[in-house]
């Protein structure tokens, strides 16, 4: 058993030396990331696993940032208008045809309730518009009934200023 985490550490370490060389490889070839700026939508949830749903719409800002070529970062947030704790998100994207498509992985731990939910979704974005649709799927834990449940959503994303 000592053996196997010596090895692990090892790889862990040369991994590591790998990626960081690599780094200064990039750095040295004058890359540096765009923060392009805070961005909102409305987001609007039109359909869950039992069918259409009417529900309020959300708004959701996030820091879109440029890579370089034709890839993206998305870090945000929902604003919940019941105080609930607000989910997070963040995931990488690309530029395909004539669309922005990310892929997220989103989080939230409620505070109204003991539910936690984890999940992913994608989302793509119109180029000419900035909005789109979104598609999700999560899997939430309901820590008082130790009991999960598996939920899907889909809607659309409304691009606003930010207030």
């Amino acid at each position: 058993m000592k053996v196997i985490g010596i090895l692990w550490k090892s790889a862990l370490f040369i991994t590591l030396i790998l990626c960081l060389g690599g780094l200064k490889q990039v750095q040295a070839q004058g890359f540096r990331p765009i923060v392009l700026g805070e961005f909102c939508w409305q987001v609007l949830i039109t359909e869950d696993q039992d069918g259409p749903v009417t529900e309020n719409p959300i708004m959701v800002r996030a820091v879109l940032t440029y890579l370089g070529g034709k890839h993206f970062t998305l870090q945000g947030t929902a604003e919940m208008p019941n105080g609930d704790r607000p989910p997070v998100f963040g995931g990488s994207g690309m530029i395909i045809g004539n669309g922005l498509i990310f892929t997220v992985s989103i989080g939230q731990e409620h505070s109204l309730s003991q539910w936690v939910d984890m999940g992913v979704a994608q989302i793509r974005l119109d180029l000419a518009t900035l909005s789109g649709t979104i598609v999700q799927t999560r899997l939430d834990f309901d820590r008082t009934n130790r009991e999960f449940e598996q939920c899907y959503g889909a809607g659309t994303l409304t691009f606003m200023p930010c207030p």
